[in-house]
C-alpha cells in the first residue's frame, strides 16, 4: 500500500515512517473509528474549516500532531455518551504512542461509562450483545 493514499487513518508514527510500530498503532486507528462514531463523518473530510485538505497536508498535520476538526456540537455537547466517547478519541489520539493508552484501556473506560449510562438510568440502558 502506497503511505499517502490512506493519510487520514494513519497514526503519526506511520506518517513519520517510523521502523518501531507496534499494538499503539491501532489504538489511534481507534479513535478514528470514535471520531466517525460522535462526528458522523470521516476524518480530514470536507467538513474541515478549510474543506478537504489534500493527502500530503494531512500526512503533515497527522506528523505534527495535529488532530481533525472536532464539530462544535461534538465538543461542546452535554451528552454522556458524546462525553465519554469524544474523552476516548482524544485518548486514542494521543501523539506518543508510549503515553496513548492500551486498546483495553479505552474498552474498560467505555464500559464504565456505560455502566454509570446505566445505573444513573435506573438500568435503562441495554448491554449491546
Amino acid at each position: 500500500l502506497h503511505p499517502i493514499l490512506y493519510t487520514q487513518w494513519r497514526s503519526p508514527e506511520e506518517a513519520l515512517n517510523s521502523q518501531y510500530l507496534n499494538e499503539k498503532v491501532d489504538v489511534y486507528s481507534m479513535g478514528n473509528v470514535l471520531f466517525r462514531l460522535i462526528c458522523k463523518h470521516e476524518p480530514w473530510n470536507k467538513l474541515e474549516p478549510n474543506g478537504k485538505p489534500l493527502k500530503e497536508e494531512i500526512n503533515e498535520k497527522v506528523k505534527n500532531g495535529e488532530l481533525p476538526f472536532i464539530p462544535k456540537a461534538v465538543l461542546e455537547s452535554k451528552d454522556y455518551a458524546i462525553i465519554a466517547i469524544r474523552q476516548a478519541m482524544v485518548d486514542c489520539y494521543t501523539f506518543d504512542p508510549e503515553k496513548r493508552p492500551s486498546a483495553r484501556d479505552i474498552t474498560d473506560r467505555l464500559n464504565l461509562a456505560l455502566t454509570k449510562a446505566k445505573s444513573s438510568l435506573g438500568g435503562g440502558v441495554r448491554k449491546m450483545k
